[in-house]
């Protein structure tokens, strides 16, 4: 009924166990496709080693992030004819044994000419100021409709996307992709529809239920997304959605937290301020593309 691609990049041990998760799904996915961005051949092997008719492999040949890799996997697939097709992470298996089939679960409620994604977690975006707004968790009833669904929340990409060749943009390379994706959809007057109650269990497995957001220090090795957040959101609202009273607001916010940076020590607060002010640099004239070189997870030592 469905198929899902990963992305991946120089880690087949934790691709394999993502893998082995997905298809313990009560309602596994007829493929997966391994999309592989790394720079070796050990993700190859692993794929040949598990000799099942139900992988796919690819290799990009190059780093294409997570933005390339999704509209190569999300092409590929539906090229083969398929419906729908699910976005998944490489290191972030589903939380429960279930999620795809409380997603396909709602097909008969909704109109599929008007959607476009469908998914277990997602946000809504307030284009006036560029923050993303989180449903309340007193208004987690029903289906609903929202603006952004990341890629770790399984979203379900219908077909009339392809048809209306609308994919994920490879320029941003990484960082805020699915939210330019979504935005894209929106624009196309495509629906983003969530069902209420994944959005509560999950929640409720995290313990994010009355969640009150706190400005945190970050390892100084992950501060590098910090300059493509900052790149990648001033492009989607400049360029793309031309919305300046937003590209203001987070300009204005990004300034403050170049300076607030500094209270979590000088080190940390150099690396934050250039990143932050690269960001702010590079998103204004509008180079995109990796520009800087991504440190792997399994690298990042707490700061």
């Amino acid at each position: 009924m469905y198929s899902l691609f990963i992305i991946t990049r120089n880690r087949p041990s934790i691709l394999k166990n993502t893998i082995e998760e997905i298809f313990n799904q009560t309602l596994p996915p007829q493929t997966i496709l391994i999309v592989d961005n790394s720079n070796n051949d050990a993700t190859k092997v692993m794929f040949k080693q598990l000799n099942d008719s139900k992988l796919q492999y690819y290799k990009v040949g190059y780093n294409s992030g997570p933005a390339g890799g999704a509209k190569i996997g999300m092409t590929l697939l539906f090229e083969q004819g398929y419906e729908w097709v699910v976005w998944g992470d490489d290191d972030d298996p589903p939380k429960f044994y279930d999620v795809i089939d409380s997603l396909i679960s709602i097909l008969p409620k909704i109109d599929i000419n008007t959607i476009g994604i469908i998914g277990a977690v997602g946000t809504r975006y307030n284009l006036r100021n560029g923050l993303t707004i989180r449903v309340p968790d007193n208004d987690l009833i029903g289906l609903l409709e929202v603006d952004c669904v990341s890629g770790n929340m399984f979203p379900m990409l219908h077909r009339n996307l392809y048809n209306r060749n609308i994919f994920p943009n490879p320029d941003l390379f990484f960082g805020f992709e699915e939210l330019d994706f979504c935005l894209a959809v929106k624009r196309a007057n495509l629906k983003i529809i969530v069902p209420a109650e994944e959005i509560y269990r999950h929640r409720l497995l995290h313990n994010r239920l009355n969640l009150v957001k706190v400005y945190k220090a970050k390892s100084k090795e992950s501060l590098w997304r910090e300059y493509y957040s900052t790149r990648n959101i001033i492009h989607i609202l400049l360029r793309k959605e031309k919305t300046y009273r937003a590209v203001l607001n987070i300009s204005l916010r990004t300034v403050a937290k170049m300076v607030y940076g500094f209270k979590f020590g000088y080190e940390y607060g150099r690396l934050n301020f250039y990143f932050l002010f690269k960001g702010l640099y590079d998103g204004f004239r509008n180079k995109m593309g990796m520009t800087i070189i991504p440190i792997p997870k399994k690298n990042i030592v707490k700061f």
